[in-house]
């Protein structure tokens, strides 16, 4: 149930029909659970739980109903038709009222609310302006650009995050789009209602751009992840935050001498290295990135500084 609740709450998210804050009154659920034993075709008598302000105390409620419900009808009880409440202190449900029959639910039609009705042709221009749907764009993401499915549910839960995905992905890396934007960006974004306002200094644009940097192979990925940083501080582009020089790299002949540096000043982790300890090695691509500024390629570097130490 709650699955389906999220579900129905992000389409009417995206459609725009409301913000669906539960806590502020948005979105409300009233939940209606009847049981009947195996080989019965009647329904069984049902009981409503009102109010419910959280999906996580509705899928409480409903368990314990439930629960409820059979131990009377294994113990040879009856279930009374009434409105119950749900007691989030004891994760319980309790008794508000009694409920006979079905005039008790003052049902009545609204005077003021008139007959609408629709044909067939007004529904589909209707349909026409709807945006694209959670579920056509999670299958997109997943099937036509390859992005992992849980990276594709963070991507699609917030319509705004999606749309800027989209915009900053057009003609670059999606992938690497989508690491920056899960990862550095939502870092900075700790709550939902952040993620689903999605208020950040660089634009979609400046984000492509520096994927671009990235895809053309004028700036390395560790140089890009702390340009992006700076970016989201300042607004600023990419190309306003690193020099030519850095986006230009380092030539191999200077990344010789300075892993040829590493080895000779970190004489610890080349031991370590030596004994089968593997991961030394990171050390040493740690002091050539720092003493590069980023500007080097990390994997290029790991790769000389291991055949400069089996020399």
């Amino acid at each position: 149930i709650t699955e389906y609740l999220e579900r129905l709450q992000l389409i009417m998210k995206y459609i725009g029909v409301s913000d669906c804050k539960m806590q502020e009154g948005s979105l409300r659920c009233d939940v209606n659970i009847s049981v009947r034993k195996a080989g019965e075709t009647g329904f069984g008598t049902r009981t409503e739980i009102k109010n419910m302000n959280s999906f996580t105390f509705i899928q409480k409620a409903v368990d314990y109903e439930l629960n409820r419900q059979i131990d009377l009808l294994e113990n040879g009880e009856a279930v009374i038709q009434e409105t119950r409440r749900y007691n989030d202190a004891e994760d319980i449900t309790e008794s508000m009222r009694g409920k006979e029959d079905a005039n008790d639910y003052r049902y009545f039609r609204e005077p003021d609310l008139v007959t609408i009705e629709t044909d067939p042709a007004e529904v589909e221009e209707i349909r026409k302006t709807l945006p694209e749907l959670p579920d056509s764009r999670y299958a997109r993401y997943v099937n036509e650009w390859e992005i992992p499915e849980k990276d594709a549910a963070l991507l699609t839960k917030y319509r705004r995050v999606a749309e800027y995905f989209e915009t900053a992905a057009d003609g670059v890396t999606k992938k690497t789009v989508s690491n920056f934007i899960i990862g550095q960006i939502f870092r900075r974004l700790a709550t939902d209602a952040e993620k689903e306002a999605f208020e950040i200094k660089t634009t979609a644009a400046q984000l492509h751009d520096l994927v671009k940097l990235i895809d053309d192979g004028k700036l390395r990925m560790n140089l890009a992840k702390s340009t992006l940083e700076k970016m989201l501080d300042t607004g600023e582009d990419a190309t306003a935050l690193v020099d030519e020089s850095a986006m230009a790299g380092v030539d191999e002949a200077a990344l010789r001498e300075i892993c040829r540096q590493a080895v000779e000043q970190n004489p610890a982790a080349v031991r370590d290295y030596l004994a089968g300890k593997e991961k030394a090695v990171k050390a040493l691509v740690g002091f050539v990135m720092k003493a590069t500024r980023g500007a080097a390629d990390a994997k290029a570097a790991e790769e000389l500084l291991i055949a400069l130490i089996k020399a």
